[in-house]
């Protein structure tokens, strides 16, 4: 439960840095979040985990971290 709130209080943070050019920030928070996730949530929650994962892409791209990027891809 905890680990679960704490993924959403970074998918929001990320959120924001990414909102205000922060990209570095952003897919730092977007890859906590994403380490927080409980196994199988592409299976419970797949609309979520896709645009969480999604997002971390974008982060990581605009942060030119392209290796990530590639590797979240």
């Amino acid at each position: 439960m905890r680990k679960k709130l704490l993924s959403k209080l970074n998918l929001s943070a990320g959120l924001k840095a990414k909102n205000s050019a922060a990209f570095v920030a952003a897919h730092k928070y977007f890859d906590f979040a994403i380490s927080l996730l409980p196994d199988g949530t592409w299976l419970s929650n797949y609309n979520s985990t896709k645009q969480l994962y999604l997002l971390a892409l974008e982060s990581s791209y605009m942060a030119i971290d392209h290796q990530k990027a590639q590797k979240i891809f």
